[in-house]
């Protein structure tokens, strides 16, 4: 066990090495590292141009199937597993992460006290933008971790998360694991009485249905990960650009004005195609400031973001691109954010990195494939309505039932066996 003083010096240091990585305190007027600054009318148009190349990139990508790697690490400062597991029992074995592991946790870390949780996995997407559908099969890997970075120790999760269909609109999102069973389910009907445990597919609206732990590839083209076809986020960077733009121009209240007037700052360097940076605050003396690279060599799609909260660094992430068909389709996404900082100490951390691999661009996608009985529904299986609270059993020859009126058929059920 590391003595406090140990403890300290290298909490310490990977604190420094956050803030090193990571600047935080850079002017806007200081940022000779973006090139020469635009004013004027060459600002306006630059941003008029990036806007108009971002959202044809993105309108040209009308369907999208693929599969993906993913890797995440969360922090936080609750309740830490190893403080209350034996690490000589049974349940869980020691396990050396590897070198990049460690380094992407320390990325983020900046509490004194907590776990991190990791895991990793592969995923299957189908994305249909034309017609506002996606659809995704999250595949985790057997191996799911908590490590303790002042203790070192380290073990594996007994019960690793299970396989997970989503598919969303810009109605409804549905949820739904082929492999688990409930044995607490939702009762509102009569499933108690047909047998103890069901696979559930669990249905809400899209407005509360999109949660941090989807891969949801629509993370590429806006500003957070609760982005959703439903949400004006979808298209945040092209937007964006565009509405910095308007506002410069006097097309807005007169407060949009007067703020980007004063805080936005455009750059951009010698190469052709160049790379430009959009500041929006001055990091270090505004609440809330961002900075965007628009990378020419990829049609001028974002490349980095960055937002500082309070001088501090809490969301930052790169995208890397692939040209298909002279589409920039993106290949691979890191992403890391941290919240809730109290005298520089957070309490939660996040990052996640995509690996994406494009199997089809603008290819046909079937509308069946985005329904739920194409998820390997069975006989009996549920489908609860959180929204509703209402819940439904699946029968093959007649679609979704309502349970008040579902005939339960032990000889067509081969749930529990």
């Amino acid at each position: 066990m590391q003595s406090r003083p140990i403890r300290n010096l290298l909490l310490t240091l990977l604190v420094f090495i956050v803030h090193e990585r990571f600047s935080c305190h850079v002017m806007a007027e200081d940022v000779d590292q973006y090139g020469q600054e635009m004013t004027g009318e060459r600002l306006t148009s630059t941003l008029d141009r990036i806007s108009k190349q971002i959202r044809r990139n993105q309108e040209g990508i009308q369907t999208w199937k693929g599969k993906c790697e993913y890797r995440d690490s969360d922090y936080s400062t609750k309740d830490n597993p190893t403080s209350t597991q034996n690490p000589g029992s049974d349940q869980f074995k020691e396990f050396q992460f590897p070198d990049e592991k460690i380094a992407q946790a320390r990325e983020t870390l900046q509490a004194k006290e907590g776990y991190w949780y990791l895991r990793e996995g592969t995923a299957e997407f189908l994305l249909d933008q034309t017609n506002k559908r996606y659809r995704v099969l999250k595949q985790p890997s057997d191996f799911e971790y908590f490590w303790d970075p002042v203790s070192g120790y380290r073990h594996r999760r007994i019960y690793p998360s299970p396989k997970t269909f989503t598919v969303f609109d810009t109605v409804q999102v549905v949820e739904f694991s082929p492999d688990r069973f409930l044995t607490r389910i939702p009762k509102p009907g009569l499933e108690d009485k047909i047998f103890p445990k069901a696979r559930v597919a669990f249905v809400t609206t899209a407005r509360n249905g999109i949660t941090p732990s989807l891969i949801n590839l629509l993370e590429c083209f806006g500003s957070d990960s609760s982005v959703s076809f439903n949400s004006p986020s979808s298209q945040f960077f092209a937007n964006y650009a565009g509405k910095i733009a308007a506002h410069l121009r006097g097309e807005g209240s007169e407060r949009d004005t007067t703020l980007s007037k004063q805080y936005a700052r455009l750059y951009t360097t010698a190469e052709e195609p160049p790379v430009v940076t959009l500041v929006y605050g001055k990091p270090g003396l505004t609440l809330l400031s961002s900075i965007y690279q628009f990378d020419g060599k990829v049609g001028y799609n974002v490349t980095r973001y960055t937002q500082t909260l309070k001088g501090d660094p809490n969301i930052w992430r790169t995208i890397k691109y692939t040209e298909i068909d002279e589409k920039f389709v993106p290949c691979e996404l890191q992403t890391s954010q941290i919240s809730d900082q109290v005298e520089s100490r957070s309490t939660f951390a996040h990052s996640r990195t995509l690996k994406i691999e494009t199997e089809s661009l603008n290819q046909p996608i079937a509308a069946a494939e985005f329904e739920l009985v194409t998820l390997g529904l069975k006989y009996a299986d549920r489908k609860y309505d959180e929204t509703t609270k209402k819940s439904y059993a699946y029968d093959d020859k007649l679609g979704f039932v309502p349970m008040e009126d579902f005939n339960f058929d032990p000889s067509r059920s081969d749930q529990g066996k």
